[in-house]
Formats: C-alpha cells, structure tokens, sequence
C-alpha cells in the first residue's frame, strides 16, 4: 500500500512540475485572486442584508415561538387521543404495507 501512495504521490509532483501543471495552478490561482478581489466587495454589503433580515425578523420571533408552542401542545394532544393514535398507527402500518 505505501508503495502504491509513494507511485501516486510521485505522479502528482511530477505532473504539478510540468509546464502544463505549472500553468493550469497559474491561470487557477490568478483567476481565484480576481474572483477573490470581486466577492471581498460584496463582504459588507451581504454582511447588512443578514444582520438587517435578522434585526427585522426578530420582531417576529416572540409570536412565532408562540405559535410554535400552540402547534407542540395540540401534536401532544393529538397523539394522546384516541382517535390520533389510530392515525398514527394507520399511518406506520400503511408505511410498511408501502415499503412490502
């Protein structure tokens, strides 16, 4: 196996040092460079859009987690019925009647 990675390992170096290898990891890293130059420009400008999407949904967060917790106790409510734990089981035997 060691001698497996060393082939592999020489293969890599030898092709990173031709003129081909050397050239693509050129034209890769200037383009990277100016792809680089291009996004630290939207840096800030994204930075704002996220913390004032999360500044005006936080006035929401009081209610939704209201909401949230109204949903929890009528799924609690449900599985604790009768009639919710004949669906559910309805739904589990339907399930594995899908998946025979």
């Amino acid at each position: 196996m060691a001698g497996g990675f060393n082939t592999a390992a020489i293969e890599v170096s030898q092709y990173l040092r031709s003129t081909r290898g050397l050239r693509s990891v050129d034209t890769a890293l200037a383009n990277t460079s100016k792809t680089t130059d291009q996004l630290a420009r939207a840096a800030a400008p994204l930075t704002e859009v996220f913390v004032r999407f999360g500044e005006i949904g936080s006035e929401y967060l009081t209610p939704l987690a209201s909401k949230f917790a109204d949903a929890a106790e009528r799924a609690r409510d449900f599985v604790d019925s009768t009639e919710g734990a004949k669906k559910i089981r309805g739904w589990i035997e339907n399930g594995l009647t899908a998946l025979s």
